[in-house]
């Protein structure tokens, strides 16, 4: 999983689950109890705990809290 500025790919973790489009990163971020949670982390620190970024080395890159909470999105055997 790569990792940039203490954030980590969503979409290699997201390769990694078996690459259903259903479980795409943008789904995930699109739910109302993921942005809540980015609201919450967001408020408490200074720096973003989700970006997306271009180019050969884009895609979206979270914080720990929210890498654990999309692998629970996806399934109980991956959050594992």
């Amino acid at each position: 999983v790569r990792q940039n500025n203490g954030l980590f790919s969503l979409n290699d973790l997201h390769k990694a689950s078996g690459g259903e489009s259903r479980h795409q990163p943008h789904e995930f971020l699109r739910i109302e109890q993921t942005r809540e949670l980015v609201a919450e982390l967001n408020s408490g620190d200074s720096r973003n705990c989700v970006e997306t970024r271009r180019g050969a080395n884009g895609g979206t890159y979270a914080c720990r809290e929210l890498v654990i909470a999309y692998a629970a999105w996806i399934s109980a055997a991956f959050h594992l």
